[in-house]
C-alpha cells in the first residue's frame, strides 16, 4: 500500500507540477459527475475538457481507463479520472475514482484523504490495476524528460 501511495504521489506530482490544486467541486465532479456524463451521454462540464492519458489497461478481471480533467481557462490539470470496470461471473461493476492534483506551491489539494479511503476500499484486483497504471504513467513521464 505504501508503494502505491508513493508511486501515486510521484506520478501525480509529475503530471500536475505546474497546476493549481483540485477543488472540492472538481473532485466531486471527477468522482460522481463524470459517471453521469458517460452514462447519459451528456456534455462535459463547461470550462473543462478531458484527455485520454492511457489506453485501456486490462488487469485480470479489471479494466482501467484514465483521463485528465483539464481546465480550459488556463489549460491546467484539475485531476485524473479513473474508471475501473470489474468483470464478475454474473455481472460487471463500474467505479469511478478521482486522483486530485497537488499544487506544488501550497503542497495542498482537496481530496487526498478521500482518495486514500478509496484505495483502502478497493479489492486486490482494482489495487493491482491502479498500481500498474501508476507505474506505467511514472515510467512514461521519466521517458519524456
Amino acid at each position: 500500500m505504501r508503494k502505491i501511495i508513493f508511486t501515486l504521489f510521484i506520478t501525480v506530482s509529475s503530471i500536475t507540477a505546474f497546476t493549481q490544486a483540485t477543488t472540492e467541486i472538481e473532485y466531486n465532479y471527477m468522482k460522481k459527475g463524470y459517471k453521469e456524463v458517460e452514462e447519459k451521454g451528456l456534455d462535459i462540464k463547461q470550462g473543462y475538457t478531458t484527455e485520454d492519458i492511457t489506453v485501456d489497461q486490462q488487469e485480470t478481471n479489471v479494466t482501467l481507463t484514465a483521463k485528465l480533467l483539464r481546465r480550459t481557462a488556463d489549460n491546467t490539470v484539475a485531476g485524473i479520472i479513473l474508471k475501473l470496470v470489474s468483470a464478475g461471473l454474473v455481472s460487471s461493476e463500474t467505479k469511478y475514482y478521482a486522483i486530485p492534483a497537488v499544487s506544488l506551491k501550497t503542497k495542498k489539494s482537496f481530496g487526498w484523504a478521500n482518495w486514500y479511503k478509496d484505495l483502502e476500499q478497493m479489492n486486490l484486483y482494482e489495487k493491482n490495476a491502479v498500481a500498474g497504471f501508476l507505474s506505467w504513467q511514472y515510467s512514461f513521464q521519466k521517458c519524456l524528460k
